[in-house]
């Protein structure tokens, strides 16, 4: 429930097309859920660094933006919601098998340049063999 509350609240605060540093008082729970959740399970190398960033970017957010024009608050909020998907697809047990899959064949060694020239030409020679061509 944690991780999906955290990620409700997450979300909608980058559903706005305005969100300035008072309103990124909003991330405080979505810390507390994500925070429990990483107290519970285990936090990974990054998660705690981040989280502190996080807590820390509604006070930076308005003078950073202001002499860098960097919009913290944004990336902050779409950090912390991209870590709340990555624990949610991981508590769930990674990607659908479809997913899996298709990822798996992307990355199949045949699928490389160097062997995509050759297997058009093993393709044509079996098309000719089988009478297609």
């Amino acid at each position: 429930m944690g991780l999906k509350s955290a990620g409700l609240v997450t979300a909608c605060l980058l559903a706005t097309p305005y969100s300035m540093d008072y309103d990124l008082a909003l991330l405080g729970p979505a810390l507390a859920w994500v925070t429990a959740v990483a107290l519970e399970r285990g936090f990974r190398p990054y998660e705690a660094s981040f989280l502190a960033l996080v807590y820390v970017a509604p006070i930076c957010t308005r003078n950073l933006a202001h002499a860098t024009l960097i919009p913290l608050g944004f990336m902050a909020t779409a950090g912390l919601l991209g870590l709340v998907l990555q624990r949610a697809v991981a508590e769930r047990g990674g990607c659908p098998p479809s997913v899996r899959a298709r990822d798996q064949d992307l990355f199949h060694p045949r699928f490389s340049s160097e062997n995509a020239r050759t297997d058009s030409v093993r393709l044509e020679k079996r098309r000719v063999a089988d009478g297609q061509l």
